[in-house]
């Protein structure tokens, strides 16, 4: 359902902000409301942006450590206990941190410094193997590097392309300068390495000698000794820097150890900030303090019990006609996961309906039907709250894996009743591994095998489809009526019901059901056009709505995706199963059936998960959305302590 929400004034001190944004923080139940103030003497906003700054400063700062600190995992403390603050935070326990924040921004700039000294020196290292790969082609010139002229003659070096014809070359070049001699230092394949040396004043002719076959000059000056010594300098000035990395490393070795204290105050920080972020939309005049938000209705009491130990005026209204509240959905155990799936296409506006509760139930059932295996259910009901436990998620991505376990549930049961169970594994193991007659082996499914009875599959997935689109035009009935609006509920939707009850019992009594088709469509006939002004234009627009009937069937149809999907992903498993099996009953066959098992089975879940999650997404957001579904609502996003490494306990985010 869709809480209830109240607007929120509050008049307070001004020397009571720090401590009342402190308790609405805790509350985690008030969204803030952006100032909005006219240049009015004595009003202004409270402008919090320079504190903000030196914040996300320090926040930026223990990130920085942390993540250098990462890499060495959780250290344990000196004592050889566990790492420090590894427990879950009490409000109290939490905002003592804020007397240990000196000592840890302390202990990360030093990290800081360290890893940034350590990245100059990996990028003077990387500035050495580029200069030693470099100068590796002019290894065998024995002569200074640097050297570029004698008394009488230059020396010039440089590249020619590969394919340059270096002897032709040379004859051109003695043609053109007396006494000019070229070599050859080295080549690959893509250069020609070459050093000249000519007369002092025939550079101009030679270098435009060399040019014409695409000659590059180098320059070495850099360089004062031959290629050799500087490449062993090279290599003795990176084995220097490399142990001063490793020195650090040692040095930031034993900070390791702080990494929970660093992370904790990092999240300590990050309150602050989201406090300084709230101040910084309340309008403040020289005493006092206003702030506007939104509240839930059931946090009305909390809220009234924390302001009472506060000299200050409040009030809480209703939300005005046509103003954007914000939504907050509220829901059982088994609903509120299936919230995150509802997040992905758009919340209900506020003041509408909320069909997580029901579309949660049609979820995990299409999904079950889709996924139908037994050993593929296990996987997800018993890995995803595994990955709840081990990675801390988000609570949006924690809300999605909790979905998918009442998934993997629906998937057993499907499993069950369709004889899932990594496909037909069981019946390909006992057939090719222990020589059982397929006519002796009893058919594992209660209900029918999917595979065998394909045409009972699809009258299934078409039932199931007939209750989702009922269902969603039954809540619009209800949404109508709920506004008044009985008259539209009974025509513009019971009509269509009575027209599909009576298709559906003309395959059971055609007499009768011809005569509540006919009622049904008449009844669209005679309603459907009554916003036309003329008889004829009503006639017309009513007979014309009977042309929606293509748009239901064609919505019906949908679900025959439930179909071709849930048995697309048996055949894949049975056909990893057949060829799991070929190699028989040996250390080979079973080496064999592993490999392929696991492999095509992995596979398998994969697609399986990938389609079953989309498109029994697409079934709710068209099929079963496009019959009431007003979306449109923003959600509700209410101040509160958000913490990236830190656990806090729960009822300490309720105090």
């Amino acid at each position: 359902m869709i809480s209830k929400m109240k607007k929120l004034m509050l008049v307070a001190a001004r020397g009571d902000i720090d401590s009342i944004t402190n308790d609405l923080l805790w509350m985690s139940a008030v969204e803030i409301r952006p100032a909005e103030t006219e240049a009015e003497e004595g009003l202004a906003v409270c402008d919090t942006s320079s504190e903000i700054a030196e914040y996300e400063r320090r926040a930026a700062v223990l990130s920085e450590a942390v993540d250098t600190l990462a890499v060495y995992g959780s250290k344990k403390n000196k004592k050889g206990g566990a790492p420090a603050f590894a427990f879950a935070f009490t409000r109290e326990s939490f905002e003592e941190l804020r007397v240990r924040t000196d000592e840890a921004l302390e202990k990360a700039e030093k990290v800081r410094m360290i890893a940034r000294e350590n990245a100059a020196y990996r990028s003077e290292i990387n500035r050495c193997d580029t200069e030693i790969l470099n100068l590796r082609p002019w290894l065998k010139l024995d002569i200074p590097l640097s050297l570029e002229s004698t008394a009488s003659t230059d020396i010039i070096k440089g590249s020619l392309p590969y394919d340059a014809d270096l002897p032709g070359i040379s004859i051109e070049l003695s043609d053109e300068c007396e006494g000019a001699i070229v070599g050859e230092v080295s080549r690959d394949r893509a250069y020609i390495y070459i050093y000249a040396v000519f007369l002092s004043g025939d550079r101009e002719k030679l270098t435009a000698c060399l040019s014409r076959h695409g000659f590059s000059k180098m320059s070495f000056g850099q360089y004062n000794g031959t290629c050799a010594e500087e490449i062993k300098r090279l290599k003795e000035e990176k084995l220097q820097l490399e142990a001063k990395i490793d020195e650090n490393l040692s040095k930031i070795k034993e900070y390791a150890s702080d990494r929970r204290f660093i992370e904790s105050v990092y999240d300590y920080i990050g309150s602050v900030l989201e406090k300084l972020k709230m101040k910084n939309q309340f309008i403040c005049t020289e005493n006092t303090f206003i702030l506007n938000g939104w509240i839930p209705a059931e946090a009305v009491k909390r809220l009234k019990d924390k302001l009472s130990s506060y000299e200050c005026y409040y009030e809480l209204s209703d939300p005005e006609e046509g103003e954007e509240v914000p939504v907050m959905l509220s829901n059982t155990k088994f609903a509120s996961p299936f919230e995150s799936i509802i997040a992905m296409y758009s919340y209900p506006k506020y003041g509408t309906f909320d069909p997580t509760f029901i579309m949660g139930i049609f979820y995990a059932v299409i999904f079950g039907l889709i996924m139908q295996d037994v050993g593929y259910g296990l996987l997800l009901a018993v890995g995803c709250p595994l990955l709840i436990k081990l990675m801390r998620p988000k609570e949006s991505t924690k809300k999605m894996l909790k979905a998918f376990t009442l998934c993997g549930i629906s998937t057993i049961i499907c499993g069950v009743l369709f004889g899932g169970y990594f496909s037909d594994f069981p019946h390909q193991i006992a057939v090719n591994f222990f020589g059982a007659s397929t006519d002796t082996l009893s058919d594992m499914a209660l209900l029918f095998n999917p595979i065998e009875n394909n045409m009972g599959f699809l009258i299934l997935t078409l039932a199931v489809g007939v209750v989702h689109m009922v269902t969603g035009m039954l809540i619009k009935a209800y949404m109508l009526i709920k506004e008044g609006d009985v008259f539209s509920a009974v025509f513009d939707v019971g009509s269509w019901l009575v027209l599909f009850a009576g298709i559906g019992c003309m395959a059971v009594f055609p007499p009768i059901g011809k005569w509540i088709a006919v009622i049904g469509a008449l009844m669209l006939v005679f309603t459907q056009g009554r916003d036309s002004k003329s008889i004829i234009g009503k006639f017309f627009k009513g007979l014309y709505s009977l042309y929606n009937i293509i748009n239901y069937l064609s919505d019906l149809l949908s679900y025959s995706r439930i179909f071709a999907l849930g048995l697309s992903g048996a055949i894949i498993g049975q056909v990893m199963n057949i060829l799991g099996t070929l190699a028989g009953r040996n250390v080979v066959g079973f080496i064999v059936l592993i490999i392929i098992f696991v492999f095509g089975h992995v596979l398998n879940l994969a697609l399986s998960i990938i389609s079953s999650f989309v498109h029994t997404a697409r079934l709710q957001y068209i099929e079963f959305f496009g019959k009431f579904y007003i979306d449109g609502g923003r959600p509700f996003k209410p101040a509160s302590v958000n913490t990236k490494f830190s656990e806090i306990k729960e009822e300490a985010k309720q105090s």
